[in-house]
């Protein structure tokens, strides 16, 4: 086996957990941290029209791809070319 030196053992986990129980911790969060939007703000993101609304167009476009993916074509590229291509 062979000897590790101290530069090449730098980026090792050991280090990183050293870093890491160095830095201090952190209380519980103050009024003017942004809190997580819990239960009633997933609620509130699932009833929001104007999301839907300006979410609609991708999730069109995504429902056409997935149709898409699902077709079956011997030759991918004859759909864009228009020639017959060799068969497979």
């Amino acid at each position: 086996m062979r000897r590790v030196t101290p530069e090449a053992a730098r980026g090792s986990p050991e280090y990183g957990q050293e870093g890491a129980r160095r830095r201090p911790r952190t209380g519980p969060p103050t009024e003017d941290q942004q809190q997580p939007p819990g239960l009633l703000g997933v609620y509130r993101l699932l009833h929001d029209e104007p999301l839907w609304r300006a979410l609609a167009p991708l999730i069109e476009r995504l429902k056409g791809f997935a149709e898409g993916l699902e077709k079956p074509i011997s030759n991918p590229i004859s759909d864009f070319s228009g020639k017959p291509g060799r068969p497979s």
